[in-house]
């Protein structure tokens, strides 16, 4: 948590007592889930950050029963730690770590295009920016998100992109500048939309 709470400085978060469960990983029962809660909130934390990278289901990003939580699981997590005194923080993979999507039927036509440039893996792991459908698939499921977790931070997911720029529809425009304008466009995208 020491990374965390240097980060959480940087941004403005002095003071926040921040402490982070990984669901996306392993999914938890949200008895588990809202005694966690509890525990933490007796210990002096104020802030949950669900790591959930693509486990929530909205009517943008459908999943099979048993994948995820449902938008109304969240609603009473968030509800439950507000009762503690706590704020929700979800983190969502918008960029890298996107293999989650991708293991979806139909969710594969927003990811990077496999070539042999790619720098790390096969690229079914990164969000394609020069996509628009891509585009509008981030805004939507965001959208439904901050339905749900509507405290007042959002941890939009950019890390581990390594392929960001590698598929031929990106190549041209990562090319003059090694991908940062892709990567700004991202985030200045998320930023509109939050």
């Amino acid at each position: 948590m020491i990374g965390l709470a240097a980060d959480a400085c940087a941004v403005g978060l002095q003071g926040l007592r921040i402490v982070q469960l990984d669901l996306a990983r392993q999914m938890e029962t949200l008895l588990f889930v809202s005694s966690y809660i509890d525990r933490v909130s007796a210990l002096g934390y104020d802030t949950l950050q669900l790591y959930l990278e693509a486990r929530v289901a909205t009517p943008t990003f459908s999943l099979p029963d048993g994948e995820s939580y449902s938008m109304d699981d969240m609603r009473g997590i968030v509800a439950h730690a507000g009762e503690r005194g706590m704020t929700v923080v979800p983190v969502v993979s918008l960029l890298g770590h996107a293999y989650h999507f991708f293991r979806f039927p139909g969710y594969d036509e927003y990811m990077e295009k496999p070539t042999s440039r790619m720098r790390l893996g096969d690229g079914r792991d990164t969000f394609c920016l020069s996509n628009p459908k891509t585009r509008q698939f981030l805004a939507s499921y965001v959208k439904d998100l901050t339905e749900v977790f509507t405290g007042p931070y959002f941890h939009a997911g950019f890390d581990e992109s390594w392929n960001t720029g590698r598929c031929p529809d990106c190549a041209a425009k990562a090319a003059k500048d090694a991908g940062d304008s892709l990567f700004a466009e991202c985030i200045l995208a998320v930023h509109g939309i939050l």
